[in-house]
């Protein structure tokens, strides 16, 4: 028992510890066995070791009352100090414009995209996602939030060939300030961008711009491109000046590889949380049964038996 990081949150049970005290006295001070005993009347000589022993059994109702004294006094002690995760609130930045119906392996890209997206958000559990889809305009369609079912609904409504005309083209610098409002909202925790593009911004100066302005809020951005494997000028810059990485990928499986490989680099942070407060009744539970089930034993082998 730690007993330097025992206390009791309510001390003031213990003024009734005179009680068991007087008791004691009691068992200790008075002459003669403290419990009668058949052989009390009798010529035998008195043992010692009886004495001790009858001695000792009348005091176990004192020492089960100081027992139930330190539970109604409420033990309390220290328990171990937990880790608590540093919450990851990344906004997913999904290209959503006409070329994104291109093929890209049995699926097109949009759809190849939204799938891993959706695995990435499954085995990043505890982090708060949120999903901006975009072209030349751009829709914050889910907020940050720790329940992704939404993203994993989302697929069938933000498809290419469903999104108004003026998605056709890609403002990238557009869709990032979108993002940036959303992860401006949330008060805790690392922020992070995940761009994901298959083309080049009609003004990459803009996306230079606003990669900046992210900078100054602390906010990370990894560029994905799809296509033939090479990323654009405009997204290598926007990763290198947010402190983030570009990558290109030209098959459905790199894509999958790409955001495990951002989840290994990007791992759960954790901060000691101070240690909390919890009842420790159990050893004291422990003794007082103890020392109750010795007495009741005594009670069958040390007692006056009238016939």
């Amino acid at each position: 028992m730690n007993f330097e990081a025992l206390h009791f949150s309510l001390s003031s049970w213990f003024l009734l510890g005179f009680i068991p005290l007087l008791l004691l006295f009691h068992v200790c001070l008075t002459k003669g066995h403290s419990i009668i005993l058949p052989m009390d009347g009798s010529q035998v000589k008195s043992q010692k070791w009886l004495l001790i022993l009858c001695n000792s059994a009348g005091m176990l109702p004192a020492l089960v009352l100081v027992i139930a004294i330190f539970l109604l006094a409420g033990p309390k002690i220290k328990g171990k100090p937990e880790d608590e995760k540093i919450i990851s609130n990344i906004q997913i930045c999904l290209d959503s414009s006409g070329s994104m119906r291109a093929n890209f392996g049995e699926e097109n890209r949009y759809e190849v995209a939204m799938g891993a997206v959706k695995k990435f958000t499954e085995y990043r559990r505890g982090d708060a996602f949120g999903l901006t889809v975009f072209g030349s305009e751009y829709i914050n369609w889910v907020p940050v939030t720790k329940d992704t079912s939404a993203i994993a609904l989302a697929t069938p409504f933000l498809s290419p060939d469903k999104m108004s005309k003026w998605f056709g083209g890609t403002n990238i610098a557009k869709a990032l300030k979108g993002c940036q409002q959303q992860l401006m909202q949330q008060e805790e925790g690392d922020r992070m961008i995940i761009l994901v593009s298959d083309g080049i911004s009609n003004n990459p100066q803009a996306t230079n711009d606003m990669a900046q302005e992210l900078r100054n809020n602390d906010i990370v951005v990894y560029c994905i491109h799809i296509g033939n494997g090479m990323s654009s000028n405009e997204m290598t810059s926007l990763a290198g000046i947010t402190g983030g990485q570009v990558f290109g990928v030209d098959n459905p499986k790199a894509l999958e590889e790409t955001f495990r490989f951002i989840d290994a680099m990007e791992k759960a942070k954790f901060i000691k949380k101070e240690a909390k407060e919890e009842d420790y009744y159990q050893p004291f539970s422990v003794a007082g049964l103890t020392l109750l089930g010795m007495y009741i034993l005594s009670l069958f082998g040390l007692r006056y038996n009238p016939w």
